[in-house]
């Protein structure tokens, strides 16, 4: 890491130095730029990042048999290593779920030693996974239905049948089928976990692809600038179009208040703004537009702007990140 660090440092200057150095890391514990979330928020993301195994009754009853082993240097080194880095990261403002990932070792180590006094799994114990992937699987069935009523994410309308299908049948297969081994239930939850990630993957990101990839645009707003048409940015710009499409310039960062002036000594410039379901495109149809994360990102000339500003929509300050 420092390898690429340091030499990006010393080219970058003394303002880049501080924002890679220091505000990179420092900035996000108090009061974080980005990412700002509450104190509980790793609580219940804790399901999502330790799926399924927080779901399969028989972990917990291998942790409940660790208060037999609780004197042993290496499940005190377990512990120790889990909790406070835990709680420690619960008070950082800055929280992304992959910043827990140093942990799950601990967690699965923990999990291994009280295993060893586990002797068999009950049907009840098989059933629970199991409808969790019946559920979650009918959560893909019916998503994309559920947003063209509740608008959520422009690309959940594309996420094919099977993956939901897929994950209800294996779920029910894997599960339901074994005895009650718990080696043989160890591997089942396994393949689940698999499986559910397999189909998220295959599935469902690859249907949100189009909404994360920035080349497109990119290449768009790269154009413009080559023809010297100036380009303005609502609300916070990031630079993510900038490597992709090697853009010279950052867009002007403006607020909504400030485009007619911008366009006013810009006739020919082009506004980036961000829509969603309380700002809709409505009926302006922009020189350029694709999804863009749970947004619609569109490119609008001065009079794209006008007509789009005539409809009702609430207004985009400069504060507001739609990266967030």
């Amino acid at each position: 890491m420092l390898a690429w660090a340091i030499p990006a440092g010393i080219y970058g200057g003394r303002k880049y130095q501080h924002e890679i150095f220091w505000g990179q890391t420092a900035d996000r514990m108090v009061k974080s730029f980005a990412h700002r979330r509450p104190i509980y928020w790793y609580l219940p993301m804790l399901p999502m990042m330790l799926f399924p195994w927080l779901f399969a009754f028989p972990v917990w009853r291998a942790f409940a048999k660790l208060t037999n082993a609780i004197n042993e240097l290496g499940v005190r080194f377990c512990l120790a290593w889990f909790f406070p880095v835990l709680v420690a990261f619960s008070f950082i403002s800055g929280k992304q779920p992959h910043y827990l990932l140093p942990i799950i070792p601990a967690f699965a180590l923990l999990t291994a030693r009280g295993w060893d006094a586990l002797t068999s799994v009950s049907w009840i114990e098989k059933a629970l996974p199991a409808l969790i992937g019946v559920g979650i699987g009918a959560l893909l069935l019916g998503l994309p239905s559920y947003n063209q009523h509740h608008y959520l994410a422009p690309w959940l309308a594309n996420i094919p049948v099977w993956p939901g299908a897929t994950l209800i049948i294996g779920s029910v297969f894997l599960m339901l089928g074994i005895g009650s081994d718990k080696t043989q239930y160890v591997q089942r939850v396994s393949l689940l976990g698999l499986l559910a990630i397999c189909i998220l993957y295959l599935g469902v990101i690859r249907s949100a692809g189009a909404a994360y990839d920035m080349r497109n645009i990119s290449h768009y707003l790269k154009g413009l600038q080559d023809q010297n048409i100036p380009l303005a940015n609502v609300g916070k710009y990031h630079g993510q179009f900038n490597f992709v499409g090697r853009l010279l310039k950052s867009p002007e960062e403006v607020n909504e208040g400030q485009i007619d002036a911008w366009l006013v000594q810009n006739p020919e410039g082009r506004v980036l703004m961000y829509f969603d379901k309380t700002r809709p495109l409505g009926s302006v149809v922009p020189d350029y537009q694709q999804p863009y994360r749970a947004l619609v990102a569109g490119v609008l000339t001065e009079s794209q702007w006008h007509a789009w500003a005539k409809q009702p929509h609430i207004p985009l300050s400069l504060e507001v990140d739609a990266n967030e």
